[in-house]
């Protein structure tokens, strides 16, 4: 099969883009960075898929990729939810536009897309996929717009979607979030961690082995024209905890925690969040690591 992935030099876009190439599926790569800098992202000097450097918002940039694919993994997008300066509008929804109007001049139907668990918002329930969405990050409305629009071409037959409303990813070769932000901070003052908001923030984190076995998994049933399913694992952490897992990690004891008094660690954070999975979970596919093991195994490769 021949495999599309926008944004695959990302954390989940590399790990995606291995995955895809063990099953021996010929993958070709969109994203704006150097190829010299994939190579050094892929720690290799030959590269074992087809890159293209090409700004995936920008329509005229991707028609060359795009043609001859089976199937379009739909990762591009700004990931940083607590940046209020970074242009989602372009490289979130824009991406996604720009990726369904090409698809549909070359005559690709197959869609997967990964979203996120921020379209919910906040809520004290687990959020199931039929829930209203509200999202309160500019993230999280970046999102929502994108399924928004694939929902509509899926309808009129444009193509054949899924998306994917993820927990926090982590494991090998994350470049940002809480486990890489714990380590390298302890690593510069490992007496004292400063962490954003009070600490008892309780969310779920996915393993990307996970998300890639679910990905796997959900693309082989035979689904609806559009589709949608939580990926995670039923399980939450907190903040505080995932701290006192990072500093068994590295070996450090009586590390100082400075946290702060709002349960916000930033504009747009979901101080807690819990998602229903019970849907993936009916079709058959079961999670590895809960969140706790998750984070253990991440912040071990990290270091």
């Amino acid at each position: 099969m021949k495999c599309l992935v926008t944004g695959g030099t990302g954390f989940i876009g590399k790990n995606l883009v291995e995955h895809l190439i063990t099953q021996n599926h010929e993958v070709k790569i969109v994203d704006r960075i150097s190829e010299s800098r994939v190579r050094q992202i892929f720690n290799t000097s030959c590269l074992p898929f087809e890159y293209f450097k090409a700004d995936v918002s920008e329509e005229s940039e991707l028609m060359d990729a795009m043609k001859g694919t089976d199937v379009v993994y739909h990762l591009a997008a700004k990931c940083e939810v607590n940046h209020e300066d970074d242009d989602f509008e372009k490289d979130t929804f824009g991406t996604t536009e720009s990726v369904l109007n090409v698809m549909k001049k070359c005559s690709v139907k197959n869609l997967l897309f990964t979203s996120t668990s921020a379209v919910y918002g906040y809520g004290i329930n687990s959020h199931k996929e039929t829930d209203k969405t509200n999202p309160v990050s500019e993230y999280g409305i970046a999102k929502v717009r994108s399924e928004e629009l694939i929902y509509k071409k899926a309808l009129i037959g444009d193509v054949k979607a899924t998306i994917f409303r993820m927990a926090n990813v982590v494991g090998p070769g994350q470049t940002h979030g809480i486990v890489f932000d714990f380590v390298n901070n302890l690593k510069k003052h490992n007496s004292e961690l400063l962490i954003k908001g009070n600490g008892k923030q309780t969310k779920e984190y996915i393993h990307i082995f996970d998300v890639l076995g679910a990905i796997d998994h959900v693309f082989k049933l035979s689904g609806p024209n559009i589709d949608i399913y939580n990926i995670s694992n039923d399980s939450r952490i907190s903040v505080i905890e995932i701290a006192d897992i990072v500093c068994r990690s590295m070996n450090l004891e009586n590390v100082n925690y400075v946290t702060e008094k709002s349960e916000y660690g930033w504009k747009g954070d979901i101080p807690y969040f819990s998602l229903d999975i019970t849907k993936i979970c009916q079709s058959g596919w079961k999670w590895t690591f809960n969140s706790s093991q998750a984070i253990s195994d991440s912040a071990y490769r990290l270091l």
